[in-house]
């Protein structure tokens, strides 16, 4: 059995934007799209319908790009909220604001 990976929608935003200027968004899109052409057939992937009504919203244009990556990934409800409470913590802890402190 392969690991289970749950993709939030910032990882399809990187793998279909276009080229950033910035140099560390450039980065994160760069190791997305590598992951996702080298390791992505190693994990099963899913995604939340939080995930799918996100990559619809917003331009058009965009989630052209957004769904044709999504479309064959399972949509599961009964794993998603403790992934996403999870991620949500993980990114708190990652990205603390200045002045906080981890003990």
């Amino acid at each position: 059995m392969r690991p289970t990976v749950y993709l939030e929608t910032s990882i399809i935003s990187y793998l279909v934007a276009l080229p950033s200027r910035d140099l560390i968004t450039a980065a994160r899109q760069q190791v997305t799209y590598e992951w996702w052409s080298r390791r992505r057939s190693s994990f099963d992937l899913f995604v939340s319908q939080l995930v799918i009504d996100e990559a619809s919203a917003g331009d058009p244009e965009a989630a052209a790009r957004h769904l044709p990556r999504i479309s064959p990934i399972t949509c599961s409800v009964m794993w998603a909220f403790p992934l996403v409470l999870g991620l949500m913590l993980f990114t708190l802890l990652w990205q603390q604001p200045r002045g906080w402190t981890i003990s």
